[in-house]
């Protein structure tokens, strides 16, 4: 593998050289024009569900905020903490009232009012909206304007009912209206809407500074136009070669950090094949996460077992061991499960070219123990799309900004398949069905957290999912941004406060 990869990052590196010098020779007349008041940050595709009742993804996610606030944010501990809501107190077990800042305006001169957050999550809870975020609020009965304050009431004791609350609050007038918020969004949040089209968003902030978001596909092109002063910022999506190009480059500046985005292999337990745990585990033991960090990803990311890091107050410990490299038990777990003969399996991804390339080394780790490893590669669009229709035998994805253990109940719950939940693999386990049960009703925070962590044990030992790694973050940017802060979850809050000098 190790000469594999040598002969796969001496080509990359290779072709990236070529493209800056081809570029730089057949365009040097070109000088881009540089707006201060513009922030340009290159994406891999700027297609986005601006109705954040649909926002999945975690661009659109991260669109979403810039637009909507919620009521709760998370603290750098990923305890919730106040955003529009200003107090809460519980009145009794399963009711909890919520007093909200009165000093925020909707884009379109409204202000908001508790009408609004109660319209949301009417909306929501609503039939036929069919929202993927309405899951995480099944127990909730009602949620209701009450003196002056937001009142909601479960319909059993629930002590993440508070993570839950995490709704982009929207503006109820038009919310009745039946208003587009896809072509149209309106907010209250740090930026407002200007436009939408041709692979570029774009959105002002208070002070009047756009950010316009801009589609590149291709993640060379996307350095190349940084370089070339056609973007000002990126981050993520760029592979450790680009990285370490970037870092040869004194024009441009490079920032790293621990992130907390989760990677895995996903599988579809309805295949007769993977639904056996004897084949799940031969996969597990059969790639070789520590290797692939160091060689493909540069140790650009930290082992996990979890969704969460260790750092998180429901994470594993980083002592925790799940499956380490070992072909011959992964050949052993195949022959006891029967499997005599070479197993053929389907591995789907998108295009992004890091991902293909880690979907051969899958496939050459796979090709050693028994399994013939086809690759199935589609745009962003049509991969996400056939994941959460369940059009997959194994998928490689990753779990982005992540803070509550709801997370739990949403992607694993045997009740949480799409399209109101994201079991997309369609496990179903009665245990930790009742292990859930019993989390949300854990006396104290300490007993809580001893009880997530018990269920990610058993998720490690039932492998409805395989874990791989946490990537790190990383962003490139000009010289003359200033103020960018990397997020270990990836948002792009840092571009309400990022300032661009002239040049």
């Amino acid at each position: 593998m190790s000469t594999i990869n040598h002969q796969r990052r001496f080509w990359l590196k290779t072709t990236l050289g070529a493209s800056f010098i081809a570029l730089g020779a057949g365009c040097s007349r070109y000088v881009p024009v540089d707006d201060v008041s513009v922030i340009r940050m290159g994406v891999p595709d700027v297609t986005a569900r601006l109705d954040p009742r649909y926002a999945t993804d975690a661009f659109s996610t991260r669109i979403g905020r810039l637009i909507y606030p919620a009521l709760i944010d998370f603290d750098k501990s990923s305890i919730p903490s106040p955003w529009i809501a200003k107090y809460w107190e519980w009145l009794d077990e399963v009711t909890l009232s919520v007093e909200i800042n009165n000093n925020l305006v909707f884009h379109h001169g409204k202000s908001l009012t508790i009408d609004d957050v109660v319209a949301t999550y009417h909306s929501i809870l609503n039939a036929k909206t069919v929202s993927p975020l309405k899951g995480p609020l099944r127990n909730l009965a009602s949620v209701e304007a009450e003196e002056g304050r937001v009142v909601f009431r479960w319909h059993k004791p629930d002590k993440l009912a508070l993570f839950r609350l995490t709704l982009p609050i929207m503006p109820a007038d038009l919310l009745a209206s039946g208003h587009n918020f896809d072509e149209q969004p309106i907010g209250c949040g740090g930026c407002r809407f200007v436009s939408y089209e041709d692979q570029k968003l774009v959105l002002v902030r208070q002070d009047g500074v756009k950010l316009a978001f801009i589609g590149v596909k291709d993640a060379s092109v996307r350095l190349l136009k940084l370089v070339r002063n056609e973007l000002d910022v990126l981050q993520g999506d760029l592979s450790p070669e680009l990285v370490h190009h970037a870092r040869s480059r004194s024009s441009i500046q490079v920032n790293t950090s621990v992130g907390n985005s989760f990677s895995y292999i996903g599988f579809n337990l309805t295949d007769p094949i993977i639904s056996q745990l004897p084949v799940r585990q031969a996969i597990a033991h059969a790639i070789n996460r520590p290797l692939i960090i160091k060689r493909l990803l540069d140790d650009m990311a930290r082992m996990g077992e979890g969704i969460f890091p260790s750092e998180h107050w429901c994470g594993l410990p980083s002592s925790v061991v799940g499956y380490d490299y070992d072909p011959e038990k992964a050949r052993q777990l195949l022959a006891e499960a029967g499997f005599k003969n070479r197993i053929n399996l389907t591995y789907k991804t998108s295009t992004d070219p890091t991902r293909v390339r880690l979907a051969t080394v899958y496939q050459s780790l796979l090709a050693d123990v028994g399994i013939n490893l086809s690759i199935d590669s589609h745009d962003w669009g049509t991969f996400y799309s056939d994941i959460k229709q369940g059009r997959f035998q194994l998928y490689g994805l990753a779990w982005v900004g992540v803070k509550s253990p709801e997370i739990f109940e949403y992607a694993f719950a045997s009740y949480s398949t799409p399209p109101t939940g994201a079991n997309r693999g369609h496990y179903v386990d009665a245990q930790f069905d009742n292990m859930l049960k019993q989390a949300l009703v854990a006396p104290s925070m300490p007993e809580m957290s001893s009880a997530y962590k018990q269920i990610q044990r058993h998720l490690l030992n039932e492998l409805p999912i395989m874990p791989l790694w946490h990537d790190h973050q990383v962003s490139v940017t000009r010289p003359n941004i200033k103020d960018y802060q990397l997020s270990s979850d990836g948002r792009y809050d840092a571009l309400l406060l990022t300032r661009k000098l002239a040049s």
